[in-house]
């Protein structure tokens, strides 16, 4: 499930995944609530800033309904202090919209592997050891 309110990047995030698996999109945090209730995707990419519910509170509430969501806060923001608050709530990691190499890694993983939590651990290990 891809959630955004930019619908450029959200189209963008689609066509990244196209081929790979359905995807569902969401323009805000309640809406991707209810969606999650509702379809249990396997992987989330969530941005922070949205009109409404934003990004964090939507990824605690999802969490609260299952604490195995592999929530991935893609955002503009990727300063240390986001970081630090998305492993918090318990969000499988954080990716700065600028690094659309990691998005597309992660995607790759996560189409081949059912655990995206291993995935992103071995994927930030490579990203971090270059």
């Amino acid at each position: 499930m891809i959630v955004d309110d930019n619908a450029t990047w959200r189209e963008y995030l689609v066509s990244l995944i196209a081929g790979r698996a359905e995807t569902l999109t969401c323009a805000d945090g309640a809406e991707a609530v209810a969606a999650y209730v509702t379809y249990r995707p396997h992987t989330v990419l969530l941005d922070i800033e949205m009109p409404g519910t934003d990004g964090f509170t939507a990824a605690r509430q999802m969490i609260a309904q299952d604490p195995e969501a592999r929530i991935v806060i893609v955002t503009q923001h990727s300063q240390r202090r986001y970081q630090e608050a998305a492993a918090r709530l318990g969000a499988v990691g954080l990716v700065g919209k600028e690094d659309l190499t990691r998005i597309e890694e992660l995607l790759n993983h996560w189409t081949t592997r059912a655990d995206g939590r291993e995935a992103f651990k071995k994927s930030r290990q490579s990203t971090s050891s270059q």
